[in-house]
């Protein structure tokens, strides 16, 4: 069975005021009614994930350096999943080793102790508890905080964050989640900088390919082009893109604000036939995607390349109310088209 992983911002929609998250969740019985899933779907798994781009890395950093401040955590974890009634814990530190993000040096060896006790401590559990990381596929940021090889012997599934991998910071318009690197356009490390070269980069440094996850955005970036007619891959850009007409947000187009305009105002869609991932323009306004072709071709790489599946963010992105005249959810259903039926290899671990 492969896996299909649900990651979401949460708390979104709420102001929750003087409260944490977490007496907001409880309050509002949030954590009751995701567990409370499985009672209408037996084999879900529902993981607690801790971590995310808001939340600066230092705290791990600083939690990690001794064993006795390991062993706090642990325990924490193994109460709190054992409490909520979850099914384990995915830690999304971004990123480990990283000075800009809180890192240290020193994580490059103690992210795997941690993850080590943990598994010691699931696994003395007997729950079937699963552990797993999200990380990136930066070379340069792998390299320094990810000591890969012992972190894939500790976790079920590594979830590569492949998006977000061009944005404004490189002053053109591209696609941020292109499959493979494109001839006469891509150079340097951004040959490496996609969907394959973040696999390969893993599995390379020790990583089983039936422990890979990849990501996969339901939203684009959006750029707001210097000419009209220089609309292509790798245009100039002079900023964000425009608001969109439902979110209203600089610079991202959720699927469904991309389905509305490509329906409903006349933006032209475009093809990447060597990345395999769409792109749109009207006047100024461009936008990088995913949609329904480029999800097929990229099920069909996680069946060729024997991964373990993919993960998405985020659902409320999707179409849900049929703006592509596709019925409601086509991401999702592609996803699960896509992956039915699919067996992921076992392989040895590296």
């Amino acid at each position: 069975m492969a896996y299909f992983i649900q990651r979401n911002m949460q708390y979104t929609w709420f102001d929750y005021g003087t409260k944490s998250p977490l007496q907001f969740d409880l309050e509002r019985r949030g954590y009751e009614r995701f567990v409370g899933l499985k009672k209408k779907f037996p084999d879900l798994k529902t993981i607690l994930s801790i971590g995310g781009w808001g939340e600066n890395g230092g705290k791990y950093s600083q939690m990690i350096r001794t064993a006795d401040r390991r062993q706090i955590f642990v325990r924490s974890v193994v109460a709190f999943l054992a409490t909520h009634g979850f099914d384990g814990l995915d830690v999304d530190w971004e990123y480990p080793g990283d000075p800009g993000r809180g890192g240290a040096p020193e994580d490059y060896d103690n992210f795997p102790l941690l993850l080590q006790e943990l598994r010691t401590a699931f696994d003395a559990e007997g729950r079937g508890w699963e552990l797993t990381i999200a990380a990136t596929s930066t070379r340069a940021k792998v390299l320094k905080g990810y000591k890969v090889s012992e972190l894939c012997r500790a976790v079920d599934a590594v979830y590569l964050m492949t998006y977000n991998l061009r944005g404004l910071w490189n002053g053109y318009a591209d696609v941020h989640s292109m499959l493979f690197s494109r001839r006469g356009l891509d150079s340097g490390n951004k040959l490496e900088l996609n969907v394959n070269g973040g696999v390969l980069l893993w599995e390379s440094l020790g990583c089983p390919r039936n422990k890979i996850v990849i990501g996969v955005p339901f939203y684009g970036k959006s750029y707001t082009l210097c000419n009209d007619s220089m609309n292509d891959l790798h245009a100039p850009i002079n900023g964000t893109g425009q608001p969109g007409p439902i979110l209203r947000s600089n610079g991202v187009l959720m699927y469904f604000e991309i389905c509305y305009l490509l329906n409903s105002t006349g933006w032209v869609r475009r093809w990447d036939s060597e990345g395999l991932v769409p792109f749109a323009y009207s006047g100024d306004q461009w936008v990088g995607y995913e949609d329904t072709e480029s999800l097929k071709i990229k099920m069909t790489y996680i069946r060729d390349m024997g991964l373990l599946g993919v993960m998405n963010w985020a659902v409320n992105d999707d179409d849900f109310q049929n703006l592509c005249d596709s019925g409601s959810y086509p991401m999702m259903r592609t996803i699960h088209e896509g992956l039915n039926n699919y067996t992921v290899p076992e392989m040895q671990q590296v």
